[in-house]
């Protein structure tokens, strides 16, 4: 399991106590750099896809996970990112630049598929 430099940044953020319980749960976790491959894919995807400025934190997610060869993505995020409606677009952005997306989904379907 790994956490990017995204994740830790979002949980970082809201109530201290729920922050300090989300910090402890990931601190063992090695991290996924946003580096400047995955940086550029993030920005492929949004002017390729079309995508609003709104989700490019969750592009960014995306991104990083692919460019870092990472097999999943767990996210409850299903409007944007586990959101099987966007993936087909997705995949063919990620694969024409050279990388592979991650199965992107809940933690409960990963988990279900067991």
């Amino acid at each position: 399991m790994f956490v990017s430099e995204f994740v830790l940044a979002e949980i970082g953020e809201g109530d201290s106590a729920a922050v300090q319980k989300r910090q402890e749960l990931v601190v063992d976790l090695p991290i996924l750099a946003a580096n400047d491959a995955a940086l550029w894919l993030a920005g492929e995807i949004m002017s390729r896809a079309k995508l609003p400025v709104r989700v490019a934190d969750d592009v960014a997610h995306i991104a990083v996970s692919s460019v870092h060869g990472m097999d999943y993505l767990l996210t409850w995020n299903c409007a944007h990112i586990a959101n099987p409606h966007w993936q087909m677009k997705l995949e063919a952005i990620i694969k024409g630049a050279g990388f592979a997306m991650p199965v992107m989904c809940t933690p409960q379907a990963f988990l279900e598929g067991e």
